[in-house]
């Protein structure tokens, strides 16, 4: 951050916290936020399953892949994120499939893939992302048959959106990766997904896919939800969905309002924030008037 910027930063990550902690966190601060292995449970089945003591990682990933074939694993499976933030802005995002070696970074330029394995610098990651345009209105979101998630999916209005069958799967979609769902890769099998929804779910693993409609060209829109008051529901001592004020994102487009960051000065683990948003294809003619009806209602805001 000193050399790219002369000045500190504050690096964000689910397993550390803020470090430093003591650094105020200012709009022009640096500010990285950080999912180093998102799906860890995953992993740790992975490696259960299939792994020797002698192997290395790589070679049990192998395995797996193998095992649920690339279509399926290019989507669900364990990965590494970094996004930053300065002067309010998301400034932007990389995603690595630790399975498949996918590399994907969205930032002013677009939306690249790669692999991670040939990349040595950005311009390696070259290829263009091109995103559905399916007609859809199957949401994936990460939820449980009852508890916290299913009652903030019920009051933020996600309910309207028929589940897809992963929402419920003992180890639950993964966050960072989820805007994969809606990436076309070849001829290919269908996701069967047509919106992506983070039900009152962490900003480390929201964020790179609000990042990503941001930088889509507008090939993606992204949308903040609110919750009916009777059904908000608290985690560490916070709102699964906040309102604006408590919020990441402001009452209009993040190109136009920047997003808060002082916001982030309100805690030292980024689990502690949470929020409820949505990414769709403007394409998706269904799930955009859906969208479209719950902002004219107030459910919910335009951010991309």
């Amino acid at each position: 951050m000193h050399r790219a910027y002369n000045q500190a930063g504050v690096v964000i990550t689910e397993e550390c916290g803020r470090t430093p902690r003591e650094m105020r966190i200012e709009h022009v601060t640096p500010v990285i936020i950080s999912d180093p292995v998102d799906s860890s449970a995953y992993f740790e089945k992975i490696m259960k399953e299939l792994g020797q003591p002698e192997d290395k990682v790589g070679v049990v990933f192998d395995r797996e892949v193998e095992r649920v074939g690339e279509p399926a694993i290019r989507r669900h499976a364990c990965s590494s994120s970094v996004t930053l933030i300065k002067d309010n802005a998301i400034k932007y995002t990389v995603a690595v499939n630790l399975l498949t070696g996918d590399i994907y970074v969205a930032y002013p330029k677009g939306v690249f893939r790669g692999d991670v394995r040939r990349t040595e610098k950005l311009a390696d990651v070259s290829q263009q992302v091109e995103f559905s345009d399916k007609e859809d209105l199957t949401m994936l979101c990460f939820t449980r048959d009852t508890g916290k998630y299913e009652t903030n999916r019920r009051g933020t209005h996600l309910r309207y959106f028929p589940l897809h069958k992963s929402a419920r799967n003992p180890i639950g979609p993964v966050g960072p990766l989820r805007f994969t769902y809606l990436v076309k890769f070849g001829e290919e099998s269908d996701s069967g997904v047509g919106v992506v929804g983070h039900n009152g779910e962490k900003v480390q693993e929201l964020l790179p896919n609000i990042a990503v409609a941001y930088f889509s060209g507008g090939q993606l829109q992204a949308y903040k939800l609110f919750c009916d008051p009777e059904d908000v529901e608290e985690r560490d001592g916070r709102d699964m969905t906040p309102t604006l004020a408590n919020s990441l994102y402001a009452n209009g487009r993040i190109a136009n309002t920047g997003v808060k960051s002082t916001f982030l000065n309100n805690h030292d683990y980024p689990s502690a924030f949470r929020d409820t948003t949505v990414i769709i294809s403007p394409r998706n003619e269904a799930a955009l008037t859906m969208m479209t009806g719950m902002v004219e209602r107030d459910f919910a805001v335009r951010i991309v």
